[in-house]
């Protein structure tokens, strides 16, 4: 394998605990991430790199669901500054969420 390919394995390991660090955190949501860090961080990371990937992993393993629940809620889900779509940012359409939708759903066909 060359090593321009381990390379973009090693950042889609860190890519994905990443993403998922975003979702909403039930606990069995939590637990994955925490086996996905923990999975990254084995491979062949810097030390900086592994040691984050180790902290999410403990952080997202002992971390209270139901607090991470609300606080989720309270920055993504209730029209605040950080939605974590495209589509919540830019300039509305006139016909709304529905047409940018299916835009998108177009875009994917």
């Amino acid at each position: 394998m060359s090593e321009l390919v381990r390379d973009a394995l090693r950042r889609a390991a860190v890519y994905r605990a990443l993403a998922g660090a975003f979702a909403y955190p039930t606990r069995e949501h939590l637990d994955e991430v925490g086996r996905t860090a923990a999975t990254a961080a084995e491979i062949d990371h810097a030390p900086p790199v592994a040691d984050a990937l180790r902290a999410l992993a403990d952080a997202a393993s002992e971390a209270d669901a139901g607090l991470l629940a609300e606080t989720h809620i309270t920055l993504f889900e209730r029209g605040t500054a950080c939605p974590p779509y495209e589509g919540a940012y830019g300039v509305a359409q006139m016909s709304g969420k529905a047409a940018q939708l299916a835009d998108i759903a177009g875009f994917y066909e």
